[in-house]
């Protein structure tokens, strides 16, 4: 005789599966077709930051070619005002303010690293690998690049906000609760190093200073997408007391002259006064 075995009982829906229940109830089974596409998903992310972290001029030119080639490169001006790096670096502007022709400017002046990492973790948070395995990799892969002591291309930034983002990184990994946020230290010095210091020289090659000093709302060259992109009336306007940049040395000298026009008041209503009082 042979005996059957009993099919097990069936768990209610709210009921989670235990070690025992597990071994009964064997979880669904994913599709070959749906597996094999997942596999072929996650090849073509890993094979897509591979190449990106090997070569970074990739993310700036499509042939991953450097772009500088020591030339004298000298680029044309626009009119423009309140240009945002982050919107650059987004490529919401038209030349001469692109992302490639900053690009030249960081090649030509070996700030490349810095470009290469802000736009690296710009394309991390925008979009990061699925694969928790490939997510640790890739963020790992960048710190050893671009962050930590002695990498191969070590960026130039605050040594506290270096170290934080090892920390903060060293600590999820061993917790195992990495976020994708442990490099924001870093992040912030690296957009603060290149707001400040290239950003700032290429503003200057690319803008007519006499109208950007001023900040008059003629602007030729502004955002080409998004809700404050180029409308008529901001070309022409005057630019108002708050708009102009006054310099340390025009402070002292208006506060030197309203000071001298003050006591100049007060002493000629003093005598006024005496003249008034004697007669």
């Amino acid at each position: 005789k042979t005996s059957s075995v009993p099919p097990p009982p069936s768990a209610p829906r709210s009921h989670r599966y235990t070690k025992e229940c597990s071994r009964l109830l064997p979880l669904p089974s994913i599709p070959d077709s749906m597996a094999a596409w997942m596999l072929r998903e996650e090849e073509s992310t890993s094979y897509y930051w591979e190449k990106l972290l090997k070569n970074h001029y990739y993310m700036w030119n499509e042939e991953g070619t450097r772009l500088y080639k020591g030339e004298l490169f000298e680029p044309e001006k626009c009119y423009a005002r309140n240009v945002s790096l982050l919107e650059v670096l987004r490529g919401e502007y038209p030349y001469p303010l692109d992302i490639t022709s900053f690009a030249i400017i960081c090649e030509k002046t070996c700030n490349e690293d810095l470009l290469a990492f802000l736009l690296l973790m710009q394309r991390f948070k925008e979009c990061p690998p699925k694969s928790k395995q490939l997510f640790c990799s890739v963020l790992e892969r960048i710190l050893d690049k671009y962050v930590r002591p002695g990498a191969v291309e070590e960026i130039n930034i605050d040594r506290k906000a270096r170290l934080n983002s090892i920390k903060n990184f060293e600590d999820g990994k061993k917790n195992d609760t990495i976020l994708g946020t442990e490099l924001d230290p870093a992040i912030s010095a690296a957009y603060k190093a290149t707001k400040t210091g290239i950003f700032s020289m290429f503003i200057q090659k690319s803008t007519y200073r006499d109208f950007t000093d001023s900040r008059s709302s003629m602007c030729w060259c502004r955002k080409t997408s998004g809700k404050t992109a180029m409308l008529p009336g901001v070309f022409f306007s005057l630019p108002t007391l708050n708009d102009i940049r006054i310099t340390r040395l025009n402070k002292l000298i208006v506060l030197v002259g309203l000071w001298a026009g003050l006591l100049e008041i007060r002493t000629s209503s003093s005598s006024s006064s005496s003249s008034s009082s004697s007669s």
